[in-house]
């Protein structure tokens, strides 16, 4: 089953989590570090701190080279 939501997306997913009982919550993470992260309010960072499911974040993997 495919959902296709709008609106402000922590939100929107707050409400889903909410709404069909979820019970683990899978999301990717942009790679920021921890405290930008904080400071940005990332969606990931926002819905773990707010969710009433378990919240498992995953970053990607860093392609960056050096």
């Amino acid at each position: 089953e495919i959902e296709l939501l709008y609106g402000k997306p922590t939100q929107v997913i707050l409400n889903f989590i909410k709404e069909y009982e979820v019970s683990l919550t899978v999301m990717g993470s942009q790679g920021r570090g921890f405290f930008e992260g904080m400071f940005m309010g990332s969606v990931s960072n926002q819905v773990a701190r707010h969710s009433s499911s378990n919240v498992l974040i995953i970053p990607l993997p860093d392609n960056r080279t050096e």
